[in-house]
């Protein structure tokens, strides 16, 4: 019996002059072998992965063999950093069109064609110009990276060229709105509360799949937002997270708590997703993206640029 193969998400499909994928993990044989057909059109390809991840995956000899066009027809630039790079976002462009995808999955099966993950796509064409700033946003974040020389300098030219293949990614802001964030400068947190402005929080959602050791994200949420309801979503014997530190936090919460299993429809399936949701009388704000409800990922920015300290996440930021 043989197994059927697993269909690649379609999101790829198109005919690319650039396509610039930022991953904390990245499966590079899945890369050569489910997607190449998809991106071999693209004459610049480029994967901007964790250095440690990539270290990891390229010491064992049997994993590198399977490698067939790593640094010949795609570039791959490790992120020199203490912790992790954990961005997570496909970029694909052309002249007159480009696709933007921020969300929680990894470079993998799992994280592109898994139940478990979330992402949110951002399509941008001369005759649908309203995404234009989460495509600045994104440009400005990889930007970055390179200003504060996290990868190595060879890179920067293939960057520039994507930005040449669409050069409308250079236009101005249509707004003050930038749906895409991320942590370079300021905490998420910040700009969560921020984005939520004076309304009260009737319920706040929560589904991380890993927390801090103290649950000091979790404390600081709560304290600041101060919602009327929290709504804690698991996934049993699964989700990392302290749970006698878990109920003393939810505990000395003054808001109602509702603590919910979750589980995909698919049995089996790791809910990767992450996301923060706060529910006002004057429309939802959602944090949707890699950050879990960490420290690092919500309550801390980057160091100074010559320490090499960076914690990246590009997360989905949206006010409805």
């Amino acid at each position: 019996m043989t197994t059927p193969r697993i269909k690649v998400p379609t999101l790829f499909d198109g005919d690319w002059d650039s396509v610039l994928i930022c991953t904390y993990g990245a499966d590079l044989a899945f890369y050569e072998r489910d997607l190449w057909r998809q991106l071999e059109r693209a004459r610049n390809r480029i994967v901007l992965a964790d250095g440690k991840q990539v270290a990891r995956k390229l010491i064992d000899p049997e994993g590198r063999a399977q490698l067939r066009q790593v640094n010949r027809t795609y570039v791959l630039a490790p992120m020199r950093i203490d912790r992790a790079a954990h961005a997570k976002l496909i970029l694909l462009l052309r002249e007159d069109r480009g696709l933007l995808a921020v969300g929680s999955g990894n470079l993998g099966m799992t994280g592109y064609a898994s139940q478990g993950e979330c992402f949110t796509t951002y399509r941008w064409a001369t005759e649908e110009p309203e995404h234009l700033n989460a495509f600045i946003a994104a440009k400005d974040f990889v930007t970055a990276i390179l200003d504060r020389r996290l990868v190595d300098e060879v890179i920067g030219p293939r960057v520039q060229q994507a930005w040449r293949d669409a050069p409308w990614i250079y236009g101005k802001a249509t707004d003050t709105s930038w749906p895409v964030r991320h942590n370079l400068d300021r905490p998420l947190l910040d700009q969560f509360i921020e984005m939520i402005g004076d309304r009260h929080v009737d319920e706040l959602v929560v589904h991380a799949p890993f927390y801090d050791r103290q649950c000091r994200a979790l404390n600081d949420l709560l304290k600041r937002v101060a919602p009327g309801r929290i709504q804690v979503l698991l996934q049993e014997r699964i989700t990392s997270v302290d749970p006698k530190r878990l109920a003393r936090i939810l505990a000395t919460s003054p808001c109602a708590v509702d603590v919910r299993s979750v589980e995909a429809n698919e049995p089996g399936t790791y809910l990767h997703a992450k996301f923060i949701i706060a529910r006002t009388n004057g429309g939802d704000v959602c944090l949707q993206g890699s950050p879990n409800l960490s420290s690092p990922a919500l309550l801390e920015v980057s160091a100074p640029p010559e320490s090499r300290r960076w914690w990246g996440v590009a997360p989905e930021l949206s006010r409805r």
